[in-house]
């Protein structure tokens, strides 16, 4: 498995050749195909890529306050659990934890 650095770069590197097959593209088409619409995938693929190592490094560095290998930050420490985690009354695991983490910040853009 990546690291999250290396999955970023990896990411970018997509979004680097992609400039480049738009580049290809436009020099074998005429002026009457845009190749914009390629331009601003690229510039969208490069805000994802950042939005997802920010997703990561954020889930990692909770998972390491809840490991105990990090002091709680006051931003871990408002972090809500929902009641379907706690439905159990036992203390959460550490998969549990991520699961919820990553429910979540599923619908949050963090770029």
């Amino acid at each position: 498995m990546l690291s999250s650095i290396e999955q970023f770069r990896e990411n970018i590197a997509r979004v680097r050749h992609l400039a480049g097959l738009t580049t290809a593209f436009a020099a074998m088409t005429t002026s009457a195909v845009d190749a914009s619409d390629m331009l601003r995938a690229q510039l969208v693929l490069a805000v994802s890529a950042l939005d997802h190592y920010v997703h990561e490094i954020t889930r990692l560095g909770m998972l390491s306050i809840f490991d105990g290998t990090k002091t709680a930050s006051s931003a871990f420490l408002r972090f809500r659990v929902s009641l379907n985690c706690l439905s159990s009354g036992q203390l959460l695991t550490r998969n549990e934890f991520d699961a919820e983490i990553r429910a979540q910040h599923s619908y949050l853009a963090f770029q």
